[in-house]
């Protein structure tokens, strides 16, 4: 669970970092592999986070 650095709220989780052969970044819904970024965000004010999971790589 993250919480929005902006308004306190909790952050919907499940996002993941979409790139495609033309340089196009997009966010989708999603599980993410263990190396990859995660996103978070907020469904109050719409603040993205992206983070990785250190703990998921052991």
């Amino acid at each position: 669970m993250r919480i929005c650095k902006q308004c306190q709220c909790q952050m919907d989780e499940g996002y993941k970092l979409k790139a495609n052969t033309y340089g196009v970044i997009r966010v989708e819904r999603g599980i993410p592999k263990a190396d990859e970024i995660k996103v978070a965000i907020c469904p109050t004010c719409g603040e993205v986070s992206m983070y990785l999971d250190k703990g998921a790589e052991k």
